[in-house]
């Protein structure tokens, strides 16, 4: 949900946009995808728990997230001058597909270990 709201406060390069000014639109939207970013980090953080095992997981949660971290800075170069060179439609369907990849190979190598899973229960005695 934090990324959808942080996708529409995106809308701080927009012309048309109508929020008061574009510090005030900047703000918001680096408040949602932080909001959004702390909740997807602890997922990733999760996942490599589960998915390594505990002796060879070691510093691989810090490095995904200097790999995610280097991402965040040159992914949008990146993509701009794909968009400049492709167009949006191209753009957008080269990302699209740039996703098939890893959700494939999460698939195919995802066993994680159900024993050390914490799950909460059913019913009046869950978490939520």
């Amino acid at each position: 949900m934090g990324v959808i709201g942080g996708g529409n406060a995106g809308r701080a390069g927009d012309p048309s946009a109508r929020w008061s000014s574009p510090g005030t639109d900047v703000a918001r939207q680096h408040l949602a995808h932080g909001r959004s970013g702390s909740f997807e980090s602890t997922a990733r953080n999760k996942y490599c728990a589960l998915i390594i095992d505990e002796p060879t997981n070691g510093d691989l949660p810090h490095q995904l997230s200097v790999v995610f971290n280097v991402g965040k800075l040159v992914g949008p170069p990146i993509g701009g001058w794909l968009v400049a060179l492709t167009g949006p439609s191209w753009a957008l369907g080269i990302d699209a597909a740039s996703y098939l990849l890893p959700i494939a190979t999460v698939l195919f190598l995802l066993h994680p270990d159900r024993d050390r899973e914490q799950r909460s229960n059913d019913g009046e005695q869950g978490a939520c």
